[in-house]
Formats: C-alpha cells, sequence, structure tokens
C-alpha cells in the first residue's frame, strides 16, 4: 500500500509585513505561489543566484515607453518564463495583461493550479509603468 506525500511550500512576505512577534509573515499553499510569482514577475535578469535566466520577464517591458503591442509580448513572456523555470510547477489556466494608458499602469492577472499542492490560485497584480 503506498502512502499519499503530503508538502507544503510557503515563502515570505515580499513587502516585510511582520507578524505580532516581529517576525516576516509566512504564506502558505497558493497564497505562497501567488508570493513567488509577484517576486518572479518583478525580478530582474540576474537576481537569482542559482539560475541567471530566472526571472526578469516582465521588468524590460515597463522600463520603456508603453505600447499597444507591449500586452502580448509580456503575456507571451510570463508564459514562456513559468514554463521554463518557475517552481514549484504551475498550470495556466488564464492569463490576461490589461494596459492603462492614462494611468501608466499593467494589471497583470493569473488564473493557476498547483498540482503538488492540488489547488487553484489566483494573482491579479498591478503594476505601474515608470
Amino acid at each position: 500500500m503506498s502512502q499519499k506525500k503530503s508538502y507544503t511550500i510557503f515563502d515570505y512576505d515580499r513587502t516585510g509585513v511582520l507578524d505580532g512577534q516581529g517576525n516576516i509573515v509566512n504564506h502558505f499553499g497558493s497564497q505562497a505561489v501567488i508570493e513567488a510569482l509577484k517576486n518572479w514577475i518583478i525580478s530582474a535578469p540576474g537576481d537569482s543566484i542559482r539560475d541567471y535566466e530566472l526571472g526578469g520577464k516582465v521588468l524590460r517591458h515597463l522600463l520603456k515607453p508603453m505600447n499597444s503591442d507591449d500586452d502580448t509580448r509580456i503575456r507571451d513572456d510570463i508564459y514562456d518564463g513559468i514554463h521554463r523555470n518557475f517552481v514549484p510547477h504551475i498550470d495556466i489556466i488564464d492569463l490576461k495583461i490589461v494596459s492603462n494608458f492614462q494611468t501608466r499602469k499593467r494589471q497583470i492577472y493569473i488564473y493557476f493550479f498547483v498540482p503538488l499542492l492540488n489547488v487553484l490560485g489566483t494573482l491579479d497584480e498591478t503594476i505601474a509603468v515608470e
């Protein structure tokens, strides 16, 4: 008889929010994956010591003037990057990029499934474009 394995995924809060004891808040399960996705999206090439190719998929689009083709490029870069080097593995169910040219912000929406945890998650992040 085989035993079913149980996994726990956690990540620290990227903004440094502290709990009641003064420790950085830990996120678990799908919330940890969301936190890791946020970090991955805003990272620059070379931020990861283990893998120079990790991350940096969106930052290059945010540091140049906005144009209507960027949403498709960002979407394609995120989709490709997640499938190539994001851990834990996630299955993207829906991925949308919506640019607001008046406010100079981009909304990144990712609805995903984490097979390792058998849970769904949603990232809905708005990023200001400089």
